[in-house]
């Protein structure tokens, strides 16, 4: 079994873009009660992103299959539902049926996609994750803030797009080589850059650090990157300033993609 970490890829494609301040995912995706408390603007007359609907930058360029808004929530393209399966309008494949339940319809500029609803897991609840067995980068305190070398039980798993329960609201998603070998046999776009993580054994990471002098370049994937660790980091009461030569150090020790 093969799991990779879900990381399409950004260069070359347009992405929806965030062009609200608060709550940015789209309506009936539900990242827990944490990451509504927040972003919860309503205090200031911002209300959440309710109506799906994203712009797309850069204009000029095409999306992706799986175009990306955040690490949180994937995004698919109505074509890629409809080939793997779980569009729901289409038919569901018997494989695919929970997933064809949790997909919610957005629009970036003109066109259709679906938003994918991650399957969080409760507290105390079974996880295909082992902590214990696994590697990350720690913070002062102990914490860990990023996993870098990851340990499942497979037979544990009950979908794709699943998350690392100790990192929720703050987690990415991951899915199993039957997703990522089917969608590149249909031939959908926008999976070079997934990060493969688990084959039959924790796979350690191979990402290759930038010149120190590109760390102040700005950087789409590394500002995704940084959203999910400071969001961690800032719920253990940690301070920008540290959390970001932490950052800092673990893209040159090559422990983060770029």
């Amino acid at each position: 079994m093969r799991i990779y970490r879900f990381t399409p890829t950004i260069r070359g494609y347009a992405h929806p873009w965030r062009s609200v301040a608060g709550r940015w995912w789209p309506d009936g995706i539900d990242l827990g009660p944490a990451m509504d408390e927040l972003h919860d603007m309503s205090s200031f007359g911002i209300r959440p992103h309710a109506d799906s609907r994203y712009d797309r930058s850069p204009e000029e360029m095409a999306t992706s299959d799986f175009p990306v808004l955040s690490l949180q929530v994937p995004v698919v393209s109505e074509r890629a539902a409809e080939k793997l399966g779980f569009h729901p309008e289409r038919g569901l494949d018997g494989d695919w049926m929970d997933l064809g339940r949790r997909v919610r319809p957005i629009w970036i500029g003109r066109d259709r996609f679906f938003a994918v609803q991650p399957l969080l897991t409760a507290r105390g609840e079974p996880s295909a994750f082992v902590p214990e067995a696994s590697s990350g980068i720690a913070l002062p305190r102990g914490e860990i803030v990023h996993y870098h070398t990851r340990m499942f039980e497979p037979d544990r798993l009950r979908g794709e797009f699943f998350t690392i329960p100790a990192h929720q609201p703050f987690a990415e998603t991951y899915v199993t080589e039957t997703f990522v070998d089917r969608a590149r046999a249909a031939g959908l776009t926008g999976l070079d850059d997934l990060e493969l993580v688990f084959d039959r054994e924790p796979v350690a990471p191979r990402h290759t650090p930038p010149p120190p002098e590109d760390l102040d370049r700005p950087s789409y994937r590394r500002e995704l990157e940084w959203e999910l660790f400071k969001g961690r980091g800032a719920l253990w009461s940690y301070l920008d300033d540290e959390l970001r030569e932490a950052f800092r150090r673990a893209i040159l020790d090559g422990l983060l993609p770029t």
